[in-house]
């Protein structure tokens, strides 16, 4: 997997070992009993359109992006990352999530995440968020990020005020 941090994490990891391991290379990750697979969660088994998994029936995970500030070496989406250009989200994949919730009136909650939420275009994740909660049978929206801790200028007051 390929290796990115923030400046924010860039100076935590000169006083934190722990972060930084967080966040490096290992060669620990070469060994077989450590590499795992693509999808380890089985993610791509339960996505119902593109970007968007249902596992559990009345809540549904939608990954907005694959981008991050940094990429975690534990990463569970590591598929996602190595190949960017098809994991690439607009407002048309959007639009295919709103009409599958409109279908399935069953589900209640929403989970954005990616990737980072926060690492997405401002105008996608107004989009996206604005599209999703203005359905009824829509609930609970939860936001999947490290943004706060891994690169905190992602925090932007347009995010905030969308949220």
């Amino acid at each position: 997997m390929l290796e990115k941090t923030s400046e924010h994490i860039e100076s935590l990891m000169v006083c934190e070992e722990a972060i930084r391991r967080q966040f490096e290379f290992s060669e620990l990750e070469m060994l077989t009993e450590h590499t795992g697979d693509a999808d380890p969660l089985r993610e791509k088994e339960h996505e119902v359109v593109p970007g968007m998994i249902n596992k559990y029936g009345n809540r549904v995970l939608c990954l907005l992006t694959a981008e991050c500030a940094a990429y975690c070496r534990f990463c569970t989406r590591r598929r996602l990352v190595s190949d960017m250009e098809n994991a690439r989200i607009d407002k048309t994949h959007v639009d295919r999530w709103v009409s599958y919730l409109r279908e399935h009136t069953e589900i209640r909650e929403v989970i954005i995440s990616g990737g980072d939420p926060f690492a997405a275009d401002n105008d996608l994740f107004e989009y996206a968020l604005g599209e999703i909660s203005a359905l009824d049978s829509i609930k609970v929206m939860r936001i999947g990020t490290r943004a706060p801790v891994s690169d905190p200028s992602l925090v932007t007051q347009r995010k905030l005020d969308v949220i």
